[in-house]
């Protein structure tokens, strides 16, 4: 009877420190996923909208780091400022900025040049650039037909920088 006991206290000690084991070397701090650093690296040459304000107040993001809807009735004058930033090592990055109606992920129309802009195409120098813009919501979209309170209106801006990286973020206008 004694000898189980022994052998099942080892049992048990051999189990702890493999855990142990498992867990020092989960938490130890070295920085050896190769992976992990690529795609880091690669992240940091991506052009991409860094903040975004709008009537002066700061847009947040969800937990997929997707900026948060902007509540908006027709009629309203909303002001949209955006940080750019072109990439690390790139010397120049082009955004093109367009709006849609009613579709979140997939448009259910073509893309339009935004109300208010002479072009849809901007190219900004390295680092970060401002872009604003004041955008009148409208109470009827394309066509005619009347904003309803569930419906959505994007503004989309799509990057490319000279070296090659691509970026895509929107703001979502929802009505009330």
């Amino acid at each position: 009877m004694k000898n189980y006991k022994n052998i099942n206290s080892i049992k048990s000690l051999f189990g702890f420190l493999a855990l142990a084991l498992t867990l020092g070397a989960c938490v130890t701090g070295v920085d050896d996923n190769v992976v992990l650093n690529e795609h880091n690296a690669w992240l940091a040459t991506t052009p991409r909208v860094t903040d975004m304000l709008v009537n002066g107040q700061e847009v947040g993001r969800d937990s997929l780091s997707v900026w948060e809807d902007v509540i908006v009735n027709a009629g309203d004058v909303v002001s949209i400022t955006a940080t750019f930033n072109t990439g690390e090592g790139a010397a120049e990055s082009t955004y093109t900025i367009v709006r849609n109606y009613y579709g979140r992920h997939f448009s259910q129309e073509a893309n339009q040049i935004v109300e208010g802009l002479a072009d849809s195409v901007f190219t900004y120098g390295s680092g970060a650039n401002q872009f604003s813009l004041d955008y009148t919501v409208p109470a009827q979209d394309d066509d005619g037909f009347d904003f309803d309170h569930d419906n959505i209106i994007t503004i989309s801006f799509r990057s490319l920088n000279d070296i090659g990286a691509a970026g895509y973020s929107d703001v979502t206008l929802a009505f009330e």
